[in-house]
């Protein structure tokens, strides 16, 4: 009997084990029905969700679904082991495969690693951040600015608790536009080790929603940089494109010309928007992400698995991106974004 005492609790494990299949199978034998109407519903929403960032009407029920193509995946990889186990007819697992397949290619431009460059004299680094106006320590901002030195700072979200943070770094950052508020997302930061020839706030279709706009000097170069944080589709999604819009309009000499020129803050808007999509169209933009992964930045309490991608660098064709990665939280619902650049010498 003493030799059998310590096999009790294996065997303890294995009817525990065996008990909760056999309430599992309980369950899906009981609810068949239910399940594989689920399965069905499921597989409709990530067929329509799949194909949302390639439908060019902007309305909320092509945008909004049009932001999470790895969730699709992710739910859509759920749905298969279920439909295995309810052995649901073939025709649901080829829809289940071409969610699978389009939300892949929409991926893969992230996903497929990007040539690596060393940083050299030539290159530039740009932190953006939003801050959240709620957000009232400043310290962790503070700690990674000093920890990563970068050449431009581009926030939005900033309040009083952060501007005078900010003013404390002027002769590391001589050149500032902070426009702060306390009581509302508005509030702008742009901060630059570089020269720059203006500094100034601006708005697109929005007249409410400020942007800002600065000619900075980096070695030989000059670059043009815009900062903005347009409202989010659920509170106006025709100002939000319509800002898009007039972005391309405004900037449409610059990507003529050539001039390197990048757009960088919080878009509200993932990189499979239609309506960002169009905008990278029309000024021939880049987003810096692409092959250093999705660098999923909101809303920070979520895995990263089920973060989306709304805060970009995006970058003209005359930018090199030599780094992409996210930065550690700053009290913010958003992570902060790194971008380590190269810009070629104008003749």
């Amino acid at each position: 009997m003493a030799e059998e005492q310590p096999h009790r609790p294996r065997y303890a494990r294995r009817r525990t084990v065996y008990a909760a299949v056999e309430m599992i199978s309980s369950y899906l034998k009981a609810h068949r029905a239910f399940l594989k109407r689920l399965v069905y519903l499921g597989t409709a929403v990530g067929l329509y969700g799949s194909i949302t960032p390639y439908i060019p009407a902007s309305v909320l029920i092509t945008d909004i679904p049009s932001h999470f193509t790895l969730h699709y995946i992710i739910g859509t990889a759920f749905l298969i082991a279920l439909s295995l186990i309810l052995r649901v007819h073939k025709i649901i697992f080829a829809a289940q495969a071409v969610v699978i397949l389009i939300c892949t290619i929409t991926l893969l431009p992230y996903l497929i690693p990007a040539a690596t460059a060393a940083p050299d004299e030539k290159s530039f680094k740009i932190l953006q951040a939003n801050t959240l106006y709620l957000n009232k320590n400043p310290q962790a901002l503070e700690h990674l600015i000093a920890v990563e030195k970068p050449d431009i700072i581009a926030l939005s979200e900033v309040n009083s608790a952060f501007a005078q943070m900010l003013s404390g770094l002027k002769e590391e950052y001589p050149y500032q536009l902070v426009e702060p508020k306390d009581h509302d997302a508005r509030g702008l930061a742009l901060l630059s080790r570089h020269p720059t020839s203006g500094m100034e706030t601006i708005s697109f279709a929005d007249v409410y929603v400020p942007a800002q706009l600065a000619q900075i000097s980096i070695g030989t170069a000059e670059l043009v940089l815009a900062s903005v944080h347009p409202r989010t589709p659920l509170h106006g999604l025709d100002l939000r494109d319509a800002d898009f819009a007039v972005m391309a309009d405004r900037f449409a000499q610059i990507a003529t010309d050539k001039t390197p020129f990048i757009i960088t803050g919080d878009f509200n808007a993932t990189p499979f928007c239609p309506a960002l999509r169009k905008l990278k169209r029309n000024l021939n933009l880049s987003d810096a992400r692409r092959g250093y992964g999705l660098q999923q930045t909101w809303p920070v309490w979520l895995p990263a698995p089920l973060r989306i991608p709304i805060d970009h660098v995006l970058v003209s064709r005359g930018v090199s991106v030599l780094d992409y990665r996210l930065g550690p939280s700053v009290g913010s619902d958003h992570l902060p974004t790194i971008a380590v650049l190269g810009l070629a010498d104008q003749p």
